[in-house]
């Protein structure tokens, strides 16, 4: 793995957790986990995404490949 990679990986998922704590403050009541979950992870797939843009290889084959991780 690159460097990159892990790095907007691991941004991705303590944005998540402040996008979380956030969230967590601004509710009225408290996030079922399913939301946690969704708020969390769906920053880590963003970092991936971001960081996976680094790698080199075709535009058709990078699309399918991040295709089937999203």
């Amino acid at each position: 793995m690159n460097k990159r990679l892990l790095i907007a990986t691991a941004l991705g998922l303590v944005f998540g957790v402040l996008n979380w704590l956030l969230a967590v403050f601004a509710a009225p009541k408290p996030l079922p986990r399913s939301a946690i979950a969704t708020i969390i992870l769906g920053r880590a797939v963003l970092g991936f995404v971001i960081g996976n843009s680094a790698w080199r290889m075709s535009w058709w084959w990078h699309g399918l490949l991040l295709g089937f991780i999203v």
